[in-house]
């Protein structure tokens, strides 16, 4: 990109496929300064080739990128937050000639940066989740990438949506294609710039640019993205919804337009609400979405409101966007500008016109409006229904709650509300009343918190951004069921194996408590010669005993309430079959097994000892997995008989596992058995296979 400084036409560039490159046709539109009128770009104008070639690029960076550690997805997200940042100051002055944004209003560099940083970190929130709640199977989802996604961000704060789109599609997998727009795409431009020297990988990071049609047309449609974000125009995110109902049903995120409604009661802080609502209307000259553009106030205040909403417009200072001391620059460009003029003139045949209605074109060479206030306007006029996108306000008086609700929810749009009073109870109750996505409460636009879900009702759009909300837009889930056996003890060889390992403990009658124990701890009936179904942690069950015989109860059974058990919150309640179970012993025998430890190289397994004269195997301590994953060691391990050769037997649980670590038995059973000496040692460990 050319120097930003002076008179000099800037030369910006789009990145396809790890280059920085002009138009395959060498086609470019000019670009001008909207405070001034002179041209500062010659940008190029994507073509349906250039796209598909993004695309493509795109695709085939996607199975090596998704298959990168997130954590290193994330280390050049983190290089490109640091490049943002050493040249915010270059994008405030790209962004002041390309859309008019004052330099002391800019923020989007630092908040972009903000983002990236965010997001390469965020990586381990990408999680599914597991169930045992379907019998005979452990279920479970997971959570993996579209592929190519398609992003399209508006011009008044193109590097705000920038980031917020393409930094959640990045660290979840996917490859993007991202395209500026056509009123502002020089901070994209520079973006690209950073990209490539931030180092991505080629194709993982595509930046276009261009008007909708013909390159904001092909991307919509192209039957190769799988998912796609829109920021803008009402009438824009319909032609992309439709486009992508005609191609391939690609997902559609949409962000579009507002006609956000504040209502001020008679207890509200009168002049911190004119100063908010007026801020919010004349912030980036009324060109935000979100921009309070109806103001309803009670009728006991209004007078003394609306003379503080003039006294808070009044102080606006245009000027060139450029200079210090600004805080009201122009309208992006000259449509832009003669559609708000258009609106200021239907709101003269409806309202009352007390501020402003003024553009200064004819004296300045920019595309300047004044702040403009109108009362009294009919609710079915056209400047209350549609989205102006400058900075005009209507002011109309309300008597009651409900009459107030009833306005302000008579509209198409959705997306920002607000409402200024000292009553909690009634802020709380017209806040559930409000039908729109975003509520404000002694706030209003453009106050947003980064952490909560952003997105409007009915014609606002559809879907919410905000940072783990936007991870969920670049995710797709799928379900896996995964049936579930124990292939322990199936040939007459597997139990002559563990028959000669437990026999040098005791007589026939303890083998066979041993060996009907360590079926307990797996959930599996000693008499069963067929392979058995079980589930993993079947420990969690209860055992009961009267007399010699242990009937197997699975029950629906409240876990923190009758096993305490710590278990992941994602399983609150366990079902389970209902097999019979024999287990024999011996009313008042202390030979049978009086622990049984689970070993793998992660997470023990510790079932405490098993209490005469009524056995019970309750497990008390249970380290939960991360969410989305599932122990399934004992689902493929078969009882080897090894006899665990340890220099002497081990006086703790944890001297057991490292004694089976360091022989190499890093998985499998090992069962305590026999008297405890004085001492506390055991008699005798069997490690029982991997």
């Amino acid at each position: 990109m050319g120097s930003t400084n002076g008179s000099e036409v800037i030369k910006p560039l789009m990145l396809i496929d790890g280059q920085l490159v002009g138009a395959s046709d060498g086609n470019t539109f000019p670009l001008f300064n909207p405070a001034t009128g002179d041209k500062v770009a010659d940008v190029p104008e994507a073509t349906k080739d250039d796209v598909n070639n993004a695309v493509a690029a795109a695709q085939r960076a996607f199975p090596a990128w998704s298959a990168l550690d997130p954590a290193k997805r994330g280390g050049y997200m983190k290089k490109l937050a640091g490049l943002v940042r050493q040249h915010n100051d270059e994008l405030a002055l790209l962004e002041a000639k390309s859309m008019g944004r004052p330099l002391p209003e800019f923020f989007e560099g630092y908040a972009a940066a903000g983002s990236y940083d965010y997001y390469a970190e965020a990586w381990p929130h990408i999680q599914g989740q597991a169930s045992l709640n379907t019998p005979g199977y452990v279920t479970m989802t997971l959570r993996q990438p579209f592929g190519v996604v398609g992003a399209i961000v508006p011009w008044n704060a193109a590097l705000l949506f920038f980031a917020g789109k393409t930094a959640p599609a990045l660290i979840t997998g996917n490859t993007v294609v991202l395209k500026s727009s056509e009123k502002a795409p020089l901070g994209a431009a520079k973006f690209a710039e950073l990209i490539h020297k931030a180092g991505f990988p080629p194709g993982v990071f595509n930046v276009i640019s261009g008007h909708g049609n013909p390159s904001g047309e092909a991307l919509s449609s192209h039957m190769d993205v799988r998912a796609i974000s829109f920021t803008g125009s009402g009438r824009t995110g319909r032609a992309i919804q439709e486009a992508a109902a005609k191609s391939n049903l690609k997902k559609v995120i949409l962000e579009l337009g507002g006609k956000s409604p504040v209502i001020i009661f008679d207890d509200a802080d009168i002049e911190q609400a004119a100063k908010d609502t007026m801020h919010s209307i004349q912030w980036n000259s009324g060109q935000v979405c979100m921009a309070n553009s109806r103001v309803y106030v009670q009728d006991t205040i209004a007078e003394k409101f609306i003379e503080a909403s003039k006294k808070a417009l009044a102080a606006a200072k245009p000027g060139d966007p450029t200079q210090k001391g600004v805080d009201h620059g122009p309208q992006a460009d000259k449509t832009q500008y003669e559609t708000v003029l258009s609106y200021i003139d239907e709101g003269k045949k409806s309202g009352k016109l007390v501020q402003g209605g003024k553009g200064s074109y004819d004296k300045t060479g920019g595309f300047f409006i004044e702040p403009t206030i109108f009362l009294d306007t009919a609710e079915n006029a056209k400047i209350m229904k549609e989205e102006i996108f400058g900075p005009v306000v209507n002011i109309n008086v309300i008597k009651t709650e409900e009459e107030a609700v009833q306005k302000a929810n008579d509209t198409e749009f959705g997306l920002y509300a607000a409402v200024y009073t000292k009553n909690i109870d009634r802020a709380m109750r017209v806040t559930q009343q409000l039908n729109s996505g975003y509520v404000g409460i002694n706030c209003t636009s453009p106050t947003t918190a980064r952490d909560l879900p952003f997105g409007g009702y009915k014609s606002s759009g559809q879907g919410r951004e905000g940072w783990l909300y936007s991870m969920d837009n670049f995710l797709e889930v799928k379900s896996v069921m995964m049936k579930s056996y124990v292939d322990l003890l199936l040939s007459k060889v597997r139990v002559a194996q563990l028959s000669r390992v437990l026999s040098q403990f005791g007589s026939g009658s303890v083998k066979a408590d041993m060996l009907a124990s360590v079926n307990a701890a797996v959930g599996i009936s000693s008499h069963n010669t067929k392979t058995p179904q079980t589930y993993p942690f079947q420990a969690l069950h209860h055992f009961q005993s009267s007399q010699q015989t242990l009937l197997f109860h699975p029950k629906r059974l409240q876990v923190q309430q009758k096993l305490k058990v710590h278990v992941n919150k994602a399983l609150p309640e366990i079902n389970l079959p209902q097999p019979r179970l024999r287990l024999h012993s011996k009313r008042n025998s202390r030979t049978i097994p009086q622990q049984i430890i689970l070993i793998n190289p992660h997470h023990q397994y510790q079932i405490p000892p098993m209490h005469n004269p009524i056995p019970k195997l309750i497990l008390e301590h249970f380290q939960p997995l991360p969410r989305g994953m599932m122990c399934t060691e004992f689902t493929t391990r078969h009882i080897l008989g090894h006899k665990l050769p340890l220099p002497r037997a081990p006086a703790t649980v944890e001297e057991a596992r490292v004694s089976a670590v360091e022989h190499s038995y890093h998985e499998g059973v090992v069962v305590r058995c026999g008297p405890e000496t004085q001492n506390g040692e055991s008699s005798g460990w069997v490690f029982l296979g991997e």
